[in-house]
């Protein structure tokens, strides 16, 4: 009987013992990392002939995106934010100019600061007279 427990607790600790090592296995593969990947998404911006232009990668405000790719200034706020000037180039109220926002080609009918962008929008800020 000494012998058939002796036996029974070899195979166990066998067993065991080869769990153990099957896991450990498993733990160290590369193929079974479960990592997430991270991607950077970015913006395109181009600025010429005074016309910045925004390729959209992520939805956002329109206002803070265009901000964070270039120096915009404005005259208030948020929602009610009106652009006055783009790097440096400011619209001559005198020549009845203004900075038109475009969203894909088209005039928005809300400004850039009340606008979300979706991904593959194209924003364009441009100077047009009324």
């Amino acid at each position: 009987m000494n012998k058939k427990l002796i036996a029974i607790i070899i195979s166990v600790l066998i067993v065991v013992g080869g769990g153990i090592g099957v896991y450990a296995v498993i733990q160290n593969n590369g193929s079974n990392d479960k990592t997430p990947e991270t991607t950077k998404v970015t913006n395109t911006t181009t600025w010429e002939n005074k016309v910045l232009t925004i390729n959209v990668a992520e939805a956002k405000n329109a206002l803070e995106m265009m901000q964070q790719n270039a120096t915009i200034v404005t005259s208030g706020t948020g929602e009610n934010a009106y652009v006055t000037a783009v790097n440096g180039v400011t619209a001559d109220t005198a020549k009845h100019e203004f900075w038109e926002f475009d969203v894909n080609g088209t005039m928005a009918s809300v400004g850039a600061g009340s606008y979300t962008t979706k991904v593959g929008d194209v924003l364009t800020l441009k100077i047009s007279t009324y």
